[in-house]
């Protein structure tokens, strides 16, 4: 009786089929335009001042051309990255400007940030390790990285969405944490 109880009871909860993910999987959830622009809130802690900075700005890509990345609020800035250059400007005066082609560790920085930002799985998975769950359309990763140029800049990134990616948080090697909610 009491087996027939709990077997009655396990039908009104709630069902969710919660899975460890993969590359293949998200590959399937995830499918990104090859254009795609829309709004971010940005949220920056950082450790040795134990304080937040919020920030807002919009961004746009062209898969496999350019990311840019453009902080409206509260103070005007520009993160411009392509397959050959890694470019930064601040209130229209420029900041950096990294070329890929003798920099490996930009290189490599501007490949996987642009990977992640435009869920390009495949090229993820040769600089991460991948771990996470699948729960329906909604889904968790978390990249820890393989690359020790990669290690030096972030410990891991958490990401998370349904179709699109909706949310990241890059956990640096500094202890800085940088939380970034796509519209």
């Amino acid at each position: 009786m009491k087996k027939l109880f709990l077997g009655a009871a396990l039908l009104f909860l709630p069902f969710s089929v919660r899975s460890e993910v993969s590359f293949n999987q998200l590959t399937q959830i995830t499918g990104l335009p090859e254009k795609h622009a829309g709004s971010f809130v940005q949220q920056k802690y950082l450790q040795a001042v134990d304080a937040s900075l919020e920030s807002s700005g919009v961004f746009d890509y062209v898969r496999g051309k350019s990311i840019r990345w453009e902080i409206l609020e509260p103070i005007q800035s520009e993160l411009l990255i392509t397959p050959t250059e890694v470019r930064s400007k601040q209130n229209g005066e420029e900041l950096l400007q990294l070329d890929t082609s003798t920099n490996p560790a930009a290189a490599a920085l501007g490949e996987i940030f642009f990977a992640i930002l435009t869920a390009d799985w495949k090229t993820l998975e040769s600089y991460v390790e991948l771990s996470g769950s699948t729960d329906g359309d909604n889904w968790h990763a978390v990249l820890k990285p393989l690359d020790q140029t990669a290690r030096l800049t972030f410990t891991r990134v958490e990401l998370s969405g349904s179709e699109q990616l909706e949310k990241i948080v890059l956990h640096e090697s500094s202890g800085d944490r940088t939380t970034i909610v796509l519209k």
